[in-house]
């Protein structure tokens, strides 16, 4: 496994990790994605989660899934405020179409991201807060793992120390810092998983979610879920984002609270 992150090609629509940053030039003052990414399960559409580590969280139990290396990278237009919500993204066409990408022109003040992508179970526990199912807890849960340029180096290490992503086990935290990554600032591993073992914990989650077992451990179609749209389609989200006002800068008090800000 090579650590020269900078010159390595991905599959997907990110291609190759970018250059870091001109420290001289103007940051982005937007905080943001525009509309969910998903996936066909039977005659449904499941939304795909990215995955978040709180700020101050010391300990996230996760298993990877992905055989060997993560390999697929896309741009995004990610974490924008549409139809009420924070939890919205759209793949950028900027790379992949020859016409360039519309919503790029929306989001004037926030260029769209570079992200290597991975899969993973969220083991955490989570309570629904209200509706039929209040009180029912949620565990086990399939994310897509986001990874941002700054951080391949430090991912793609551990990867290669731990012989590949497959089955392994890990504690996630994150600093108290808010500019830390979403992803976690700390990866702590501790074992590996067999097959059988995924297959026997994880199959209640599957079964809820509605896929066999053997499918829910396996990592997300990434071609499938980040497929860029058409250039037609791609020109409506824009006029409608740019329509509702989702271009406009979002105050700092939006984002402040990241509990009411989630993926």
């Amino acid at each position: 496994m090579t650590t020269e992150a900078t010159t390595r090609t991905y599959r997907g629509s990110g291609g190759s990790k970018p250059a870091p940053r001109d420290p001289n030039s103007k940051p982005s003052k937007f905080r943001g994605p525009a509309y969910i990414l998903s996936e066909k399960v039977g005659d449904n559409e499941k939304k795909v989660t990215p995955f978040m580590v709180r700020v101050g969280t010391k300990s996230t139990p996760v298993v990877t899934l992905d055989h060997g290396e993560f390999d697929f990278a896309v741009l995004l237009h990610a974490r924008f405020k549409a139809n009420g919500s924070w939890s919205n993204y759209v793949v950028c066409t900027k790379k992949s179409d020859p016409k360039g990408c519309p919503v790029c022109s929306v989001f004037t003040e926030k260029p769209s991201q570079w992200f290597l992508c991975g899969t993973l179970v969220d083991r955490s526990v989570w309570v629904i807060p209200d509706g039929k199912n209040k009180g029912k807890e949620i565990s086990n849960q399939r994310r897509l793992l986001l990874v941002t340029a700054s951080q391949v180096d430090q991912m793609e290490l551990i990867g290669g120390k731990i012989g590949g992503w497959r089955g392994a086990v890990f504690d996630v935290g994150r600093s108290t810092d808010q500019k830390s990554p979403r992803i976690g600032s700390n990866w702590f591993y501790s074992a590996k998983m067999t097959e059988e073992d995924m297959l026997e914990l994880f199959e209640p989650a599957a079964a809820g979610y509605g896929l066999p077992v053997d499918q829910y451990i396996e990592p997300f179609n990434y071609e499938e879920i980040l497929k860029p749209k058409s250039f037609e389609e791609m020109t409506k989200i824009a006029a409608a984002i740019k329509a509702e006002g989702a271009q406009e800068l979002a105050p700092a008090s939006s984002v402040s609270n990241e509990a009411d800000v989630p993926f």
